[in-house]
């Protein structure tokens, strides 16, 4: 079975959270990991995800799922504020982020 199975299998039932994110330009989003999927979809601006020693830029009309349990950070690059869609396939009663110092 697939690790996200497993992972509502342990911990309970599933709950879709899906709301809209904003980050003013040159903000940072702090270092923080997840333990079920996260789709991200960039309605407005431009981002840079650092993840496992990797950078990637994503622009408006751009969508990507955060890895699960890796540690990433983002940091808006663009001229405007960044706003997007973020839905997180969790469960009930867990944090959608845990942030790492």
């Amino acid at each position: 079975s697939s690790a996200a199975s497993d992972v509502y299998k342990r911990q309970g039932k599933a709950k879709i959270t899906a709301f809209e994110f904003n980050v003013p330009v040159g903000g940072p989003v702090v270092p923080h990991t997840h333990s079920f999927p996260v789709l991200i979809m960039i309605q407005q601006g431009e981002i840079e995800l650092t993840q496992g020693g990797k950078s990637y830029i994503y622009k408006a009309g751009d969508a990507f799922v955060e890895d699960v349990g890796v540690v990433h950070e983002s940091k808006n690059i663009g001229d405007v504020p960044v706003k997007a869609i973020v839905v997180a396939m969790g469960v009930e009663g867990q944090k959608i982020m845990t942030p790492v110092k």
